[in-house]
């Protein structure tokens, strides 16, 4: 009796404890290639589970890892050769087994796992921590040194069996825009009809002889905007920008012969511009090259209308007073709406280009703001359907009513686009 149990002793000692060390070794190297495998670091993953599997020949778990980072890199035939060893030493492993019909079916063919790097020599005369090599594998319980520079590896490529562009499966994305911009302002576009007919008629405002004003509907808009994307086909943004309409001229001047001072004019300037803060829900339709997308959502618009204005009503008013150069903002905001449409083109993997165009309906009155002179204005318009500033107490006198802003109206135009993966 004492005669077995000695020998079960032994036979432990030397069979037994070395393979449950080499059990462990193996289990704290494949901890080491999960741990830098979760950083991304897929390549010095690999090197600690071929040592793992070194150490442990039948590891099937280390083999598995393998080659799930082997994937990671986009290098499918090493890992089908993981996968079917994985396999071999456990038939039962139904995550490998599926790794395998998958790449059999697109035709992979398996390449066996490359053989284990030798560990880092160390050198007895370096300083403090010099054993530790980082471009080679850490030993089981070996830890790089306090203070040792890490220095990070590039990323590998995203592997997507989807077919679609990297874009498709970015987090987060930043686009800046630049774009034609096309509004209504019909106050403004009235008021210079309204003026050129009276010149017409004879019939201008302060008895002024002549006449001219100009208004565009056209101008530009820049900004930028910061997505996240729910899903391929979902995503959210947030975006600013500043859109400028054309500018509102008018220069008048009275040139009748009984003038007691110097010709009367007037000489005004009115550039309409607005910042929307706006949020967006887009829908896409991703594909290989890029995706399109709808777009629509609501936003506050602050509109500013910049005043320079020159006037003298001295005979008009038969005051050598009257003249004045009031210059600054005026200043309102109103809720607004967008819609839009376009194309994202995928040309790198964290890069891309945009076509789009962007409808927008947003009406704002009540501009106020306190000029150079020191008086408060508002932006009104007359009853001859006329624009101008006055004092906000004439408002409601006579006809006259706040003047409205209105960018109603399309963006048309291309944006630079970053993709954070």
């Amino acid at each position: 009796m004492k005669k077995t149990t000695r020998s079960a002793l032994f036979a432990f000692l030397f069979l037994g404890a070395p393979a449950i060390l080499l059990a462990q070794a193996a289990s704290d190297l494949r901890g080491m290639g999960e741990a830098v495998a979760q950083q991304g670091l897929y390549a010095k993953a690999i090197s600690y589970y071929q040592q793992a599997v070194a150490a442990d020949p039948n590891d099937w778990q280390s083999y598995q890892d393998m080659g799930d980072a082997y994937m990671k890199m986009n290098d499918n035939a090493e890992a089908l050769g993981a996968y079917q060893k994985s396999l071999q030493i456990n038939p039962n492993n139904s995550a490998a087994q599926a790794q395998v019909n998958s790449l059999t079916s697109e035709g992979v063919t398996a390449q066996a796992p490359a053989p284990a790097a030798p560990p880092a020599a160390s050198s007895p005369s370096g300083p403090p921590g010099s054993q530790f090599n980082e471009s080679q594998p850490m030993e089981p319980g070996q830890y790089p040194p306090f203070g040792h520079p890490h220095h990070r590896q590039p990323q590998p490529e995203p592997n997507y069996k989807d077919n679609l562009a990297p874009m498709d499966h970015a987090k987060m994305w930043f686009k800046w825009d630049f774009a034609y911009n096309y509004s209504t302002q019909e106050d403004l576009i009235n008021s210079a009809n309204a003026t050129n007919t009276e010149a017409q008629n004879g019939t201008l405002f302060y008895n002024f002889t002549n006449a001219n004003a100009l208004m565009s509907n056209s101008g530009f808009s820049t900004g930028g905007e910061l997505g996240f994307l729910v899903n391929p086909n979902f995503g959210i943004g947030i975006g600013a920008r500043y859109i400028q309409a054309g500018t509102y001229t008018l220069t008048a001047v009275d040139t009748s012969s009984s003038q007691v001072y110097p010709e009367d004019f007037e000489n005004a300037t009115f550039t309409p511009s607005v910042v929307p803060i706006t949020l967006d829900f887009y829908l896409f339709m991703p594909d290989h090259d890029g995706r399109f997308f709808i777009s629509a959502g609501a936003g506050y618009y602050w509109g500013v209308v910049n005043v320079n204005e020159n006037y003298s009503l001295q005979n008009y008013r038969n005051n050598p007073n009257a003249q004045d150069n009031p210059l600054g903002n005026l200043y309102a905001g109103n809720v607004g709406f967008q819609v839009g449409i376009g194309r994202d083109f995928a040309i790198g993997r964290n890069f891309g280009i945009s076509l789009f165009a962007r409808g927008r309906f947003c009406q704002i009155s009540g501009f106020q703001g306190t000029l150079s002179d020191g008086d408060n204005y508002a932006l009104v318009k007359y009853s001859d359907g006329t624009v101008d500033i006055d004092s906000p107490a004439n408002v409601g006198v006579g006809g006259e009513k706040y003047a409205v802003i209105d960018y109603t109206g399309f963006d048309a135009g291309i944006s630079l686009n970053w993709f954070s993966l």
